[in-house]
C-alpha cells in the first residue's frame, strides 16, 4: 500500500489537500479505489521524519509545502532527509515559492512535481489529482517489478488459473462444502476445490481453522472484536478466531502495523 503524508502549515490548505487526496484515493480513472493510505497530515516537519523513520521500508509519497513558519526545517530539508531514509519515496511540492525549485535539483531531491499554489483552484485541483495519479502508476510499476508470486488454483476440473498473492485478501473454506476453498481478493471472489492444508503457511496467516488471511492486505484489525479489515471503510472484513488473536497481533506488529484498539 502507497502510505501518503501531507506536510502544510496552513490549517486551511491542508484540511483542502487532505480532501484532495482522500476523494482521489476513492474515485479515479480506474474502477476500484486505490491501493494508498492517508497515514499523516501534519504542519510539523519532525513529524514526518519520525514517521518516515519507521516506516522507512513502506511505499511513502509526501505532499509537501517548502515553505514552514517558525521552524528549523523547510519543505525541501524534510524531502531531502525523506529521499535519504527511504530512496522508493515519491515527493510532490505544492508551494507559492517557484523560486525553490533549482533547489530540488542541485540537492538531488527529484520530485515528481512541483505545484505553484497560484494556479486557480480548479487547476491547482486538476495539477494535484494528475500528480496522485502518476505517482500511483509509479507504485504499481516498482510493485510489479518485484518478483511476482502467483497463487495457483483450478475453478473446474481440467481448468487452471493463477492470481498474484499480493490480490489475495483472503482464502477460507466454504460452509457446508466439502473440499471447497474460496478466494476473496482485489474484484476477485472465486470457488476452487482444496484443503486449506495445502495453503501455504509461509504466504499467508492462518486465522481461524477455516481461513488464511494475506498480512501484508490488512488494513486494520480490531482485536476487541477480532475483526480483520482490508479496505478504509471495513467493507472487505474476516473474523480471526479467540485462539489466533494473540498471534495475529503480534505478526502485524512486527510489520509496523498496529491494533485499532491500542
Amino acid at each position: 500500500m502507497l502510505q501518503v503524508i501531507i506536510l502544510e502549515d496552513d490549517q486551511y490548505q491542508r484540511a483542502y489537500f487532505q480532501e484532495l487526496v482522500t476523494n482521489r484515493i476513492m474515485i479515479n480513472p480506474t474502477p476500484a479505489a486505490y491501493d494508498m493510505k492517508l497515514v499523516l497530515v501534519t504542519s510539523e516537519a519532525q513529524a514526518v521524519i519520525d514517521y518516515v523513520k519507521q516506516h522507512s521500508n513502506d511505499p511513502l509519497l509526501l505532499l509537501a509545502d517548502v515553505e514552514l513558519d517558525q521552524q528549523p526545517l523547510n519543505g525541501i530539508d524534510v524531502a531531502e532527509q525523506v529521499r535519504s531514509i527511504s530512496d522508493c519515496s515519491l515527493i510532490i511540492f505544492i508551494s507559492s515559492y517557484p523560486s525553490y525549485l533549482p533547489l530540488t535539483i542541485t540537492r538531488r531531491i527529484e520530485p515528481l512535481d512541483y505545484i505553484d499554489k497560484h494556479f486557480d483552484q480548479d487547476n491547482l485541483a486538476e495539477r494535484i489529482r494528475q500528480s496522485l495519479d502518476i505517482a500511483y502508476q509509479r507504485y504499481l510499476k516498482r510493485t510489479m517489478a518485484k518478483t511476482v508470486r502467483l497463487f495457483h488454483y483450478s475453478p473446474a476440473k481440467g481448468i487452471h488459473r493463477q492470481i498474484p498473492f499480493h490480490q489475495i485478501y483472503y482464502i477460507q473454506a466454504v460452509p457446508n462444502h466439502k473440499r471447497l476453498l474460496e478466494i476473496v481478493g482485489e474484484g476477485t471472489r472465486v470457488s476452487f476445490h482444496g484443503e486449506l492444508s495445502q495453503i501455504d503457511s509461509n504466504a499467508f496467516f492462518r486465522a481461524s481453522r477455516s481461513l488464511f488471511v494475506n498480512l501484508d492486505r490488512i488494513n486494520s484489525f480490531d482485536s476487541s472484536k477480532r475483526l480483520i479489515s482490508f479496505d478504509d471503510n471495513n467493507l472487505i472484513t474476516c473474523q480471526c478466531s479467540a485462539r489466533r488473536v494473540a498471534a495475529l497481533k503480534k505478526s502485524l506488529q512486527s510489520r509496523g502495523k498496529e491494533d485499532d484498539t491500542m
